[in-house]
C-alpha cells in the first residue's frame, strides 16, 4: 500500500510542476527570448524526473559514518586498509546526499562502489605480503586486478574473516 500512495504522490508531484515550467518556456518563446527558452528548457530537462527525499535518520547515519571512519585499523602490515575506509565512507555519504538530492541511480552506484571498495580492502588484507603488494600494485595502476565475484569466491575459500564479517 506504501508503494502505491508513494507512486502516486510523485505522479501529482509531476503533473503540478509540468504545466507551469511548460506555459512560462512557451511564453519565453513567444516573446522571441530565445536564450531564457533554452535555459528554461534546460532547468525543466535536468530537473523533470527529480524528487528530493529527506531522510529522517541522516543525522544518525553520518554520526555512525563518522564512527567507522575514526576507527584505524591495528595491524600494522594492512595499514593501506584506512585509506580504503576513508574513501568507502565519503562514498556512502555521496549516497546519502545523491539520494537527498533525487537522484536514486547516481546514489545506488555510489553506494555499490562503497561495498566494492570494501571488499577490496578485505581481499588485499588477506593475501600475503608478497602477494599483496603485488596486487595493490595492479590495483593503483589498474592494470589486470581481479573483478568483484573473483574477489568473493577467494574470500569464501580461503578465510574465516570474510565469512564471519558476511554473516554480521
Amino acid at each position: 500500500m506504501k508503494k502505491q500512495a508513494l507512486r502516486q504522490f510523485l505522479r501529482n508531484q509531476a503533473r503540478a510542476q509540468i504545466p507551469g515550467t511548460l506555459c512560462e518556456m512557451l511564453s519565453l518563446k513567444s516573446r522571441g527570448d530565445l536564450m531564457s527558452f533554452e535555459s528554461e528548457i534546460t532547468k525543466f530537462r535536468e530537473g523533470k524526473n527529480l524528487i528530493p527525499i529527506k531522510l529522517p535518520n541522516k543525522k544518525k547515519f553520518f554520526q555512525d559514518l563518522r564512527i567507522i571512519e575514526d576507527s584505524f585499523t591495528g595491524r600494522i602490515d594492512t595499514q593501506f586498509v584506512n585509506n580504503f575506509i576513508f574513501e568507502s565512507v565519503q562514498l556512502v555519504i555521496n549516497a546519502i546526499v545523491l539520494f537527498e538530492k533525487g537522484y536514486f541511480d547516481c546514489s545506488f552506484y555510489s553506494l555499490r562502489q562503497s561495498l566494492e571498495i570494501s571488499t577490496t580492502m578485505v581481499y588485499l588484507a588477506e593475501l600475503n605480503p608478497e602477494k599483496r603488494k603485488k596486487k595493490l600494485k595492479e590495483w593503483d595502476t589498474q592494470s589486470d586486478f581481479p573483478m568483484f565475484s573473483q574477489m568473493i569466491i577467494f574470500l569464501k575459500q580461503n578465510k574465516d574473516v570474510f565469512l564471519d564479517m558476511k554473516e554480521i
